[in-house]
């Protein structure tokens, strides 16, 4: 049922807010009724009905609350949210980010990795594992590695002249 001008001219203009109630036609009900429900259950329940779609960087927008929790709601392009990310050897193009590896020092990098494996950290320390054989010789490549325990192998050969 569809409101008319008349019946929307009397209504006082007025700030929504919570516990206010909104009117809606449910379609699925015989009758087509008019039903109520609170602006808080619309605005709780409504937008997880709305169509999954995957964003454009470069022109969708986004919802925020400008300045916490009670502010009010705004928009912002999502490219223009990854400019505001952006500092130091971050830069955003088109809500792109990227990163200027040149800028980065020793002061910029994160430690306390803990890496686990040929190569173990825990905190800032690093200790340098067991390898096998193969693996590193397959890593050295500027030269033959000998192992301690064995035996070299040492190529000659030699050449004897017999006299009679």
């Amino acid at each position: 049922m569809a409101l008319t001008q008349w019946q929307l001219n009397p209504v006082a203009t007025d700030t929504i807010a919570s516990g206010d109630f909104v009117a809606f036609s449910d379609e699925g009900e015989t009758g087509d009724p008019i039903n109520k429900l609170t602006v808080d259950n619309l605005m709780e329940t409504g937008l997880s009905l709305v169509t999954e779609d995957a964003i454009a960087v470069g022109s969708d927008y986004i919802l925020f609350l400008d300045g916490g929790a009670s502010g009010n709601a705004n928009k912002e392009q999502f490219s223009d949210v990854m400019t505001a990310i952006a500092g130091t050897g971050l830069s955003a193009s088109s809500g792109v980010l990227n990163v200027d590896a040149s800028s980065l020092t020793a002061g910029n990098v994160t430690t306390n990795a803990n890496l686990t494996g040929h190569v173990t950290s825990t905190g800032n320390a690093a200790v340098l594992g067991s390898f096998t054989k193969a693996q590193l010789s397959s890593a050295v490549s500027d030269g033959t590695v000998l192992y301690s325990g064995d035996a070299p192998t040492i190529g000659f050969s030699l050449a004897v002249a017999m006299l009679l």
